[in-house]
């Protein structure tokens, strides 16, 4: 198994235009990757804070033919913390089943 930090540094005392440049580089690393990659299955570990951006890129590991494994524990953070929308709940039916 081949574990690969895309995200890189996750430094708070960054100013707002760092992170958002760190975010859009990390999806563009990991659509550059899942798109090129041999592997027939990623694995992901945990959900992001951005629930309903990262449904729709397991869309996508999908629609290229990859086979998704997410670990999570305490999933579904948005119904825990009384937050949870249609939106998400529809992305993650797609997605997880």
């Amino acid at each position: 198994m081949k574990f690969l930090n895309l995200q890189g540094s996750q430094r708070a005392d960054v100013s707002l235009a760092s992170k958002v440049f760190r975010l859009a580089t990390y999806y563009a690393k990991v659509i550059r990757y899942a798109a090129t990659a041999k592997p027939k299955s990623f694995t992901f570990y945990g959900i992001t804070s951005f629930s309903v951006r990262s449904n729709a890129a397991y869309a996508f590991y999908r629609l290229l033919g990859k086979k998704i494994v997410l670990t999570v524990h305490n999933c579904e953070r948005g119904q825990r913390d009384s937050k949870d929308t249609f939106l998400n709940r529809l992305t993650l039916k797609i997605n997880i089943g």
